[in-house]
């Protein structure tokens, strides 16, 4: 858009700022320089150059001007005269900006390397250094630069800016936003971001696909124009005023970069041919009638041949698209890459029973020798699709049963979990490239319901480019809404009502076990129909079977929960607490719903969540102690060797940490190039030479191993491949193939036995505490932005709907009708839980409703119920279960009921009666007693307990930490 008059607007001429002080004339030229007022800017430099023509801040402003106006060959010009006049390192820099507009990178590189030189402690040096460097396209040198910038500032806004800038240039989309998220959150009141960082932040957001925060920025410049405008006015000398009245001028819009937009499924050339024959394939095999949308035009395009990226919603079918290419093929299979057993198990579960017969799964849940028959029937041909771990990618013997047996398509479901800084990482996803290669590089169909533009650009980074289909991700048939809580007590009550209320089955997610069960306990109580599922109770199957059978309606879980759990008639979802990511909250609120039915999405927000999910994710992020813990565990079990086989088991023993966390560490020690991650190696092997041997003409390397083992023609041995290899002097990341390659060629019979990781430790690089320190940093980084945006969703006064929408790429909506911020949404009856003259008299109650006295501790579980043994505790005495008042605020935390046994301590109701041993009880006091048969007693206490209630309590405390 045309840029607006802003001398006009506060009606000055050009050249009356000859007759404004210092203080206002610099004001004055910097807001036309920082709004882009060009023209306006020039006149008035014209008419202050007149009187002081050698004035070196007007040069300096004049050239600033032309490098903004795109006009470096002037900038040039302006500047050598300003040099000749004065120079300093300010202007020095400047000379460097004016080089690289230029395109002399050359130039501009000897200019801040001799800064760096001179002013080896100067920010503003290491930051054009990282600048040019970028420019050169030498991305470690600008890390160094940067790196040596953060050191000297920590974490200032110019470190972040250039590391936002070298991950887009590395194109690193995810971490680049991760630190353009935390340059917008380094603002406050006293501290806001100048202009220039909102104005590349919106660049840098509408280069990447993300709009609503386009959106909001152009919002902030509007404003923030209005108010610099305002104030100038105020500043200059009274009488001035603006001519005509001032527009409501927004910033200057940035072109958006549509590299990755995602097609329109209209773009995606379909023929009618094509159309025709997959219509009546999906009626004959599926007996579908009709296509969801995205899924006409993916199966074409796979059908074809293509490589390509399909991105549906949730219950958006996605499976179909690879099942029904995969049963019209004549030969071959089709390899699905899947997370989970379970999605594995529902996606072959809700097959048509004539097809099923076609389909198999390998996975851990099979005994070996059933494993052996699978595969055995996989290279016989007899299965059309296959289901698998991408774990299973690293194993050999799988990989060669699939190249036997001719992988004609590769599939990777959930492809999100192959974006290392994605919400749902697996680090196994990154080596599907070099399996797939080594299948002979079979056509490429990757599957997700949850790719923001910045994880879309980073699965393609990994699996190269391919066709981009994308559904509509919209479903309004879900009802999305936020209920906005003071603490856990609100949610609590909303809960109640919201599940008393609303009919069908439905799911709340919970966040931790000890939330789940007792969130469960006290639906139950309150007469709704609930249980608990989360990875701790040992009937998970069970009670997923009652809820998809109706006996149970409502799981309280953990997010375990609902990953291949096909029940499209779920009517609700509710998050007690926030997801940790959008992408993340979405996904598990799709699952309501399937069944194109009106459905409802609660999600219940108070201030303390954004810090709980912050803490969360720092402490989920991997300090350097542990990489250091995991490098050095490895090396022990190696021993005096740099490679060899480790068992995850032992690691888990050793580092005390799960196998998740292990093997995420180990990537990030990888991607650092202190190690490598070879193939899987069997943890033992069993080997039968044929009477083939005989004649001599084995390969060398056979006969160096039979050597080493000591193995005899027709004898069974079973032996630890490791020691064996290595006196043969075959390299371990490649035996285990060649002994598949034997046993083709009829040699040998061959059987491993169990799984171990085969590890190698690399010469450390000269860099290496850099670059790991770079790697944990991204890695917080991320973690945190997600908690940006899942807050952000929380707060937004616009379509949800359009909100989530802008954040996944799809298209704009302004307006819906399926949210609470277009429609207004009736909040459910309050549900009466107990008043605080209640549950005080239940605490006195459970005082003396016992032959016992109980101490603190001892009282607080009682209330809550909390009979089981945690964290080292020992279980509630048979008598404290007895208690009439046993779980009766089950719904409060421990911290409250304890601030309410003070409360009572304090206004003389209970006193502490200390042990011989040294324990101490707490027992009624008269009026305690008094209170029971008198309970308006406790009303000034209860008061005292809403003040407190009402101005201490945070989720974090008040329910279960």
């Amino acid at each position: 858009m045309a840029n607006d008059n802003a001398l006009t607007e506060l009606g000055i001429e050009p050249i009356q700022a000859r007759e404004l002080t210092s203080n206002q004339r610099r004001r004055l030229l910097n807001f036309l320089l920082r709004w882009e007022q060009f023209d306006d800017l020039h006149a008035c430099l014209d008419a202050l150059t007149a009187i002081a023509p050698g004035r070196v801040s007007l040069f300096d402003l004049r050239v600033q001007a032309f490098l903004a106006q795109g006009r470096p060959a002037d900038a040039l010009r302006v500047m050598q005269a300003r040099l000749q006049r004065k120079t300093s390192l300010t202007a020095r820099a400047l000379l460097a900006r004016v080089h690289l507009a230029r395109g002399d990178v050359d130039t501009a590189h000897r200019i801040a390397r001799a800064l760096v030189e001179e002013r080896a402690e100067s920010v503003t040096s290491w930051g054009l250094l990282g600048e040019v460097e970028l420019a050169r396209g030498n991305i470690d040198g600008a890390l160094t630069a940067y790196r040596r910038l953060d050191e000297l500032r920590p974490q200032s806004r110019t470190y972040l800016l250039g590391m936002m800038s070298l991950y887009r240039a590395s194109d690193d989309w995810v971490t680049a936003s991760g630190y353009a998220v935390r340059l917008l959150r380094s603002a406050s009141d006293e501290r806001p971001l100048s202009v220039a960082y909102l104005r590349q932040l919106r660049a840098y957001f509408a280069a990447s696909g993300e709009e609503t925060r386009v959106a909001d920025l152009e919002t902030a410049l509007a404003e923030r124009y209005q108010a610099e405008l305002s104030a100038l006015r105020e500043a200059l000398p009274p009488g001035r005023g603006p001519r005509h009245t001032p527009s409501t001028r927004a910033a200057r819009s940035t072109e958006v970069d549509r590299e990755t937009t995602l097609l329109t499924l209209d773009q995606v050339p379909v023929s009618a041919d094509e159309r025709e024959r997959i219509a009546e394939a999906t009626r004959r095999l599926f007996g579908f009638e009709s296509l969801l949308p995205g899924q006409m035009e993916t199966i074409a395009a796979v059908l074809r041949g293509e490589d390509v990226l399909t991105i549906l919603p949730t219950g958006g079918g996605k499976s179909l698209c690879y099942q029904l290419p995969a049963l019209l093929a004549e030969h071959g299979i089709t390899l699905v890459i899947s997370p989970l057993i379970a999605l594995m198990k529902d996606q072959v579960d809700s097959l048509p029973g004539g097809i099923r017969r076609r389909v198999t799964t390998i996975n851990s849940s099979l005994e070996r020798d059933a494993m052996q028959r699978r595969l055995e029937q996989v290279m016989a041909g007899n299965y059309r699709l296959v289901y698998a771990a991408p774990e299973r990618l690293r194993q050999p013997a799988f990989l060669h049963a699939l190249r036997q047996a001719g992988v004609n398509r590769l599939v990777i479901d959930e492809a999100h979990c192959l974006s290392v800084w994605g919400h749902d990482f697996r680090p196994d996803y990154l080596n599907i490239g070099q399996a797939r290669e080594s299948l002979g590089n079979p056509p490429l169909l990757a599957m997700t319901a949850t790719a923001p533009p910045r994880i879309r650009r980073d699965i393609v980074h990994h699996l190269g480019n391919m066709r981009i289909v994308a559904g509509d991700v919209t479903r309004l048939n879900l009802r999305l809404e936020v209920f906005y809580a003071r603490n856990s007590d609100d949610k609590l009550r909303r809960l109640l009502a919201f599940c008393q209320e609303e009919p069908g089955s439905g799911i709340v997610y919970a966040g931790t076990r000890a939330r789940c069960e007792r969130l469960a306990a006290l639906l139950c109580s309150q007469g709704v129909s609930a249980g608990h599922y989360h990875a701790g109770i040992p009937n998970r199957a069970q009670l997923q079977d009652d809820f998809m059978t109706g006996r149970i309606r409502i799981v309280v879980a953990t997010i375990a929960f609902g990953l291949g759990i096909d029940k499209p008639d779920i009517r609700f979802i509710v998050h007690f607490v926030p997801s940790n990511s959008l992408e993340a909250y979405y996904q598990e609120a799709g699952r309501a719903g399937r069944d194109g039915l009106p459905s409802r999405c609660l999600l219940m927000y108070a201030p303390s969540d954004r810090g709980m999910l912050t803490r969360r994710a720092r402490q989920d992020a991997l300090p350097v102690e542990f990489l250091r813990a995991v490098y050095g565990a490895v090396k022990r079990r190696l021993g005096e060797n740099t490679i060899g086989r480790v068992a995850a088991a032992d690691l888990e023993r050793d580092l005390r940490a799960e196998k998740t966390r292990i093997r995420v560490a180990l990537s990030l020690l990888e991607k650092a190039a202190l190690l490598r991650r070879g193939p899987d190696f069997p943890r033992s092997v069993t080997l039968c030479l044929t009477a083939g041997v005989r004649d001599g003409a084995v390969p060398p390397d056979l006969e160096g191993l039979r050597r080493a083992a000591h193995l005899r023609v027709g004898q069974s041995l079973t032996f630890d491949l490791v020691g064996a290899a290595r006196e043969a002097g075959i390299p371990l990341d490649e035996v285990e193939r060649r002994l598949l390659e034997w046993s083709d060629a009829g040699w040998l019979t061959y059987y491993p036995a169990g799984r171990d990781w085969l590890l190698e430790l690399l010469p450390p690089p000269a860099d290496a505490a850099t670059r790991v320190a770079t790697l944990l940093e991204q890695y917080e980084t991320v973690q945190v932005q997600r908690v940006d945006e899942i807050a952000a969703y929380a707060q937004t006064g616009r379509c949800r709907h359009g909100y989530l929408n802008a954040y996944l790429g799809g298209r704009t909506i302004a307006h819906c009708a399926a949210c609470d911020n277009c429609v207004d949404v009736p909040a459910p009856s309050a549900t009466v839980l107990p008043t605080e003259r209640e549950q005080l008299l239940a605490i006195l109650r459970c005082a003396a409703g016992s032959e016992w006295s109980w101490g603190r501790g001892s009282l607080t579980r009682i209330l809550r119920g909390d009979d089981g043994a945690r964290g080292g505790r020992p279980p509630l005495h048979e008598k404290a279960r007895q208690n009439a008042a046993f779980g009766v605020l089950a719904f409060r935390s421990s911290t409250a009921i304890k601030r309410m046994l003070n409360l009572l301590e304090n206004g003389g109701f209970l006193q502490e009666r200390r042990l011989e041993h040294g324990g101490a009880v707490l027992e009624l006091t008269p009026a305690g007693r008094a209170a029971l048969q008198d309970p308006t007693m406790l009303d000034e206490i209860a008061q005292l307990a809403r003040n407190v209630a009402g101005k201490f309590l945070r989720i974090g405390q008040e329910f279960g930490g």
